[in-house]
């Protein structure tokens, strides 16, 4: 008896031995579809209805490879959010996608974090072009399978007026707003946020989306979470929709249509905030190599921001480094002649007070004689100028003359670009030889790591021979 139980082992070993080996790594993918003639027919769309505010129950079996469309009657100019949302044991996440009746793209499933972590799509915000039938496609991919819910969802966008502020309350289920307003091609916009938070997340886009020329229909902003934000060119007349996400229950927000006040160097300009007013924008011509001041006093009355933009860029903000908390930027430095805009608000909506800008600027010019600049806590950059040809060597040196610790770093530009850099860690000065690709002015910034205070000598050299 005992023969034959060893007997009987020893060959269920050898057949264990003569199967394949199976790489567990991948003994749970889906086979590869085989090609025999041709490419290979998908199966064909499962078609089922459904309708506005009503959430249907997906399942998707492993390696499943079958659409399903979800029908519906839509009119024009209604709005629907379709949310996508898996159970606690399901796997990956499916796409989908919601087309009109001829197949036109009105918008393709987001990832958003839900709550419980679950996988969660959302085409947020749809505007029915036309009426009549539209389809949500859900479709297998990214190896996802088990059950998900879909639901479409009649939304509701909440107007706007520029220069108007408004609030809103963050769905639960959608977890956003939307905000809608009309706008002229050209515009420039600046939207404002209350609370300020950095984990506001905002998207634009045209309305209808088709108009704005790519499949999303959305526009490219620069937002910061509320604080110090650029303007936005609006690029067509028509609708518009701003869709915000935030981890709180509601937000304040104001869409400021720009028309910033001609000023000058040496000029004094006297604004008010009040309950219609939230924002002042003022515009002014810079030179290449000047060194920019602005100075706002409020009589701590008022908490205010201040920044200084280029070309949808911006390039110094401030809250309170000036004398009783008031904002202010001190010599900075422009790199190229160019249009510059300033923009202060209020730190709060209901905040209203009066403040006086103050705008002013000095040069430096490196075209006769080495410079003396005195850079610290306050002031951490410097611009200066020289004048130069295409294809000559320059020589720049920077000496610290007071603190061996505090390396000086150099950028320089020409209308612009920056041609040369040096950065240095350590030792008590800094040098670069480069080679001048046009002819014109010549931008040199000049700053330090360390706030410690320090003087630095800095010299241009046209070197011989070039």
């Amino acid at each position: 008896m005992r023969r034959k139980l060893l007997l009987g082992l020893a060959i269920i070993g050898l057949i264990v031995l003569c199967i394949p080996a199976v790489d567990a790594q991948n003994a749970f993918l889906c086979p590869l579809p085989t090609l025999s003639s041709g490419l290979e027919t998908p199966p064909p769309s499962i078609r089922k209805p459904i309708e506005g505010d009503q959430t249907v129950e997906w399942f998707v079996a492993r390696c499943n490879t079958q659409q399903t469309e979800y029908v519906f009657e839509g009119q024009a100019d209604s709005v629907y959010t379709v949310l996508l949302k898996g159970a606690q044991d399901s796997i990956g996440t499916p796409c989908i996608t919601l087309v009109s009746a001829d197949g036109s793209l009105i918008g393709t499933g987001t990832p958003i974090v839900s709550n419980d972590r679950t996988p969660t799509l959302t085409i947020s915000y749809a505007l029915l072009p036309t009426s009549g039938q539209y389809r949500i496609i859900s479709m297998p991919c990214n190896n996802s399978s088990g059950f998900f819910t879909i639901q479409l969802i009649s939304t509701i966008i909440q107007p706007v007026k520029f220069n108007t502020v408004v609030q809103g309350t963050f769905d639960p289920v959608q977890q956003s707003i939307g905000f809608g307003f009309e706008g002229q091609a050209g515009d420039e916009i600046y939207v404002q946020f209350d609370p300020q938070d950095s984990q506001i997340t905002v998207e634009l886009f045209c309305i209808p989306r088709a108009d704005c020329g790519n499949p999303t229909g959305s526009i490219p902003i620069n937002f910061r979470g509320g604080l110090y934000n650029t303007p936005i060119q609006l690029p067509l007349t028509g609708k518009y929709l701003i869709t915000v996400r935030a981890p709180m229950s509601s937000i304040q927000l104001s869409i400021n249509r720009l028309e910033p006040v001609a000023i000058q160097y040496g000029d004094k300009v006297d604004v008010e905030f009040d309950t219609d007013t939230s924002l002042h924008a003022f515009r002014f011509v810079g030179h290449i190599a000047d060194m920019v001041q602005i100075h706002v006093e409020s009589d701590d009355k008022i908490d205010t921001e201040l920044s200084l933009i280029q070309n949808a860029a911006v390039l110094a903000s401030d809250d309170d480094s000036g004398r009783n908390y008031d904002p202010e930027i001190l010599n900075w430095p422009l790199t190229m002649d160019d249009d510059y805009l300033i923009i202060i608000q209020p730190l709060q909506f209901n905040n209203t007070g009066h403040v006086t800008l103050m705008l002013s600027s000095s040069h430096i010019d490196l075209d006769e004689k080495p410079q003396l600049v005195t850079l610290g806590l306050k002031q951490k950059y410097a611009g200066m100028a020289f004048t130069g040809k295409a294809g000559e060597h320059i020589e720049i040196k920077v000496l610290n003359l007071t603190n061996n610790a505090n390396a000086p770093q150099i950028s320089v530009s020409q209308n612009g670009k920056v041609i040369a850099e040096a950065h240095q860690t350590g030792g008590s000065g800094s040098g670069l030889i480069f080679v001048l690709p046009e002819d014109g002015k010549v931008s040199v910034m000049i700053s330090i790591m360390n706030p410690t205070q320090s003087t630095l000598e800095v010299s241009v050299k046209h070197l011989d021979g070039s």
